[in-house]
């Protein structure tokens, strides 16, 4: 009905209709003997009776219209025929409203029982025409659930309107042609409107390939749109001497609003051909998402070809900013690198399990986990970010974005991303959090091993705990330290069916328990020591990365 509106309208522009409709103008003191009245709802099946009450059959509608007005909480009526039957008033309403039936609120007594005085709802009420001399009339005193149009068997419902509300539908209907005639125009109506839809999708599509300015619905997203003079005045005008770093798709500043908060913003760069859609993903997936190891969007703009994110301030900046620095490493004790270790998993796992939409993150790695004050992990930068719905397990892709080091090799190679691939990632992570040392980087010179190879090699001698950070010394927990290293080895294992689910992982980190024996992880070798953020264009099976083969990474 135009009277309605999504209860949710994120969940409903991801096609989650599950919650349903509310009314637009839904308050009671504004349709209480304030100038409101009843819209004609035609052909719809009744709401759901549970908070319907039937009134006097000898009634008209007229009477019923009355009746219903009379009381504030009557939201609905409709008359209905039942042929040979003759029912006296009943409502239906709950105990908490009535004052659990209290003689007080008793309004009059019928065939089938009491009429009591309800409070608390917002009413509608249903009038049914009954063959002979006596009509049924039905009220409504709760939201109204379940309605739906139906020519065949159906009724025609009065909705309780306000003023406003029902001046607006009266402007429309006297404005509107016969019916007859909107029933020969509707059919051309509605092909027009696909029409112009097709040809607004085309257009838009095109204009998205070009990079142009993406228009996102701050309604959909509830989120803040801040204005581009805002937050060059929060940047100074994007001064090097705010900016925290930069990425593959553009720059992070401090910014400090007008009204004294502190944020983090991330400007992305006008020459990246996959901004636009970063900028769009991040915005939609953020936005539904909330965790206390997640980092917080708390608004957006996109004026003047700009594509802008403000998200909260981390003081701390990235994890990888303490990990590999020789002497702010040493802020990071055991202790610390364990509730790290734990955060992200338990972030992880909000993702693959917990949040109302299955998301696969694609992008995790030391830099995309930002720490704040008390050095809590918080990921970040979910632009890479892919939506699965349903019973969806997995995708693929034939553009391939990430980095080297902490892809799964189905998703390098082939294209191939599920929950597991972020398994992969988190697997890099706890290993590098414990030793202290980087995957991209020669840890042998004959074979040259990466980190997980370092870390294999190791296991297979029974010494996986010369890898622990010397910088830690003897503070640490041997035990701990073990379990956390053959869990990162089951993390990386080559075959992602072998590795454990995000659930499984929080499991065996926070518990005492048996863990079972890794197999051969993948990526062992490399040839070279580049470390770059790349783009795998995947197609007919054979992959490359900016004219470097994927042989730069090999499994074994």
């Amino acid at each position: 009905m135009n009277l309605d509106e999504p209860k949710y309208p994120l969940e409903w522009s991801a096609r989650d209709g599950s919650a349903g409709c509310v009314r637009k103008r839904l308050h009671t003191s504004s349709v209480c003997q304030h100038g409101e009245g009843f819209v004609k709802v035609e052909n719809v099946i009744l709401p759901e009776s549970s908070a319907a009450a039937w009134v006097d059959m000898s009634k008209s509608r007229a009477d019923c219209e009355v009746q219903c007005k009379r009381n504030c909480s009557c939201s609905a009526y409709a008359i209905i025929a039942i042929p040979g039957k003759h029912y006296g008033c009943l409502t239906c309403t709950i105990t908490a409203a009535t004052k659990t039936f209290s003689p007080a609120n008793k309004l009059g007594q019928g065939g089938f029982g009491s009429v009591y005085k309800g409070e608390g709802f917002v009413p509608a009420y249903a009038f049914i025409a009954i063959p002979g001399k006596n009509y049924g009339c039905l009220t409504w005193y709760k939201e109204l659930v379940d309605i739906r149009y139906d020519r065949s068997d159906s009724y025609d419902l009065y909705v309780r309107v306000d003023a406003y509300e029902l001046a607006e539908t009266t402007r429309k209907s006297i404005d509107s042609p016969e019916k007859p005639m909107l029933a020969v125009l509707a059919p051309s109506i509605a092909l027009s409107w696909f029409l112009v839809s097709l040809f607004a999708y085309l257009w838009l599509k095109k204009r998205a390939k070009k990079g142009n300015e993406l228009q996102i619905n701050s309604t959909s997203t509830e989120l803040e749109y801040f204005k581009l003079s805002t937050i060059t005045a929060a940047t100074n005008n994007f001064s090097p001497a705010n900016k925290l770093g930069q990425g593959g798709f553009g720059s992070v500043y401090k910014g400090l609003l007008a009204n004294g908060m502190e944020v983090a913003i991330k400007r992305l760069s006008r020459s990246s051909g996959q901004g636009t859609e970063e900028f769009k993903n991040e915005v939609v997936v953020i936005a539904m998402l909330q965790h206390r190891n997640l980092v917080k969007l708390l608004g957006y703009c996109n004026q003047d070809g700009e594509q802008i994110l403000i998200y909260e301030y981390l003081p701390n900046k990235s994890l990888d900013s303490f990990l590999f620095h020789e002497s702010r490493r040493l802020l990071l004790d055991w202790r610390k690198r364990i509730d790290i270790i734990v955060g992200i998993a338990r972030g992880i796992l909000y993702l693959h399990q917990d949040s109302r939409l299955r998301i696969i993150h694609r992008d995790l790695k030391c830099s995309n986990i930002l720490l704040d004050a008390e050095m809590n992990p918080k990921i970040s930068d979910f632009g890479m970010a892919k939506i699965f719905e349903g019973n969806q397990t997995e995708d693929r892709t034939r553009r391939v974005v990430g980095t080297f080091g902490y892809m799964s090799p189905e998703y390098a190679v082939l294209g191939n991303f599920s929950v597991k691939s972020d398994v992969f990632s988190f697997g890099v992570m706890l290993l590098e959090i414990v030793s202290g040392k980087k995957n991209n980087r020669f840890y042998q010179q004959d074979p040259p091993l990466t980190l997980i190879g370092h870390v294999w090699e190791l296991w297979r001698k029974e010494k996986p705990l010369e890898i622990v950070d010397p910088s830690l010394t003897e503070l640490y927990d041997p035990r701990e330290a073990l379990k956390c290293i053959q869990i990162g080895l089951l993390c990386v294992q080559e075959d992602a069916a072998d590795r454990p689910s995000m659930l499984a992982v929080v499991f065996m980190l926070s518990n005492e328990t048996e863990i079972p024996s890794p197999k051969q992880p993948a990526f062992l070798f490399r040839k070279s020591d580049n470390n770059p953020d790349i783009a795998l264009n995947v197609e007919d099976g054979q992959c490359s990365v900016n004219e470097v083969t994927i042989t730069e990474i090999a499994s074994r």
